[in-house]
């Protein structure tokens, strides 16, 4: 999910500039919150601090400029896969989480695994249950 949205939210891809990198970080920093929630996190049930450590980190990297766009996805590979073990889905599928704009908005580029067009609009099941 955070790679999908530093690819595409202000996209940055030869574009290397403070404007484009602050925007991107700010942006990541506002939706922290509603990032965390979907990953099942809440007051209730707070991330781990070692996920909002890495977050911070990854914020933290993608505000410097790079000399290219590869080099700023090498520069948060490690945070990436950090934390991909901290939320990765466990044996009976805890922890799994596509948003529902992921799966419409994956357009596969060159570096996507998946192409996927949206055909319609994506309803909870608790939606569709007579009351």
């Amino acid at each position: 999910m955070i790679e999908h949205f530093i690819k595409t939210a202000i996209p940055r891809n030869g574009r290397e500039t403070w404007e484009v990198s602050n925007a991107q970080a700010e942006l990541l920093l506002w939706l922290k919150p509603g990032i965390f929630h979907s990953m099942g996190f809440s007051r209730s049930n707070p991330p781990p601090p070692p996920l909002v450590m890495l977050f911070d980190t990854l914020v933290a990297k993608v505000r410097r400029n790079y000399e290219s766009y590869a080099a700023l996805r090498a520069a948060i590979a490690p945070e990436l896969q950090a934390a991909q073990q901290i939320v990765a889905p466990k044996a009976l599928g805890a922890g799994a989480f596509v948003p529902p704009h992921m799966v419409t908005s994956i357009t596969g580029d060159a570096d996507e695994l998946i192409a996927l067009e949206a055909v319609g609009q994506l309803f909870h099941e608790d939606v569709l249950k007579a009351k």
